[in-house]
């Protein structure tokens, strides 16, 4: 069984969500059921264990230039809905995102820093240059 933290951030309890994952404390690599939310910490395999399952589907990719802005704002930010799709190469698994020729976004495990689902809505994957991340989550925290 996976560990939840003991605070979810506050703009997630937003989402009703019951637990926020962090990748390096997860006692077990689980696919996850919405709502959720996981820090990924680097945890590679974690990343792909909830990402694979959703090929062919609708998936959120978004990139902020401040981790802290959030997608609800008007701060410098990509984001991209479109249909996931992943290919093995080399040990690394390079993901696709595509909604036609012209949008689209490709991505590793290791460019993932956050995903979240919503019940009902396609996960969000929140990605960068590396999964490092500096989001302050006990700011949000409620």
């Amino acid at each position: 069984m996976e560990e939840r933290s003991s605070f979810v951030p506050r703009h997630l309890n937003i989402m009703k969500l019951d637990g926020f994952y962090q990748g390096n404390s997860c006692l077990a690599i689980t696919q996850f059921e919405a709502p959720f939310c996981c820090k990924t910490e680097g945890n590679n395999k974690l990343v792909s264990t909830n990402l694979k399952p959703h090929k062919g589907k609708e998936v959120t990719v978004a990139w902020l230039a401040d981790h802290n802005s959030g997608r609800n704002s008007f701060d410098t930010q990509l984001s991209v809905k479109g249909t996931l799709d992943y290919k093995e190469e080399n040990e690394l698994t390079v993901y696709q995102v595509l909604l036609d020729n012209h949008n689209y976004s490709y991505f590793t495990d290791a460019n993932v820093w956050q995903i979240s689902q919503k019940v009902g809505s396609n996960p969000i994957v929140m990605i960068g240059k590396t999964s490092e991340t500096d989001f302050d989550y006990e700011k949000f925290s409620s």
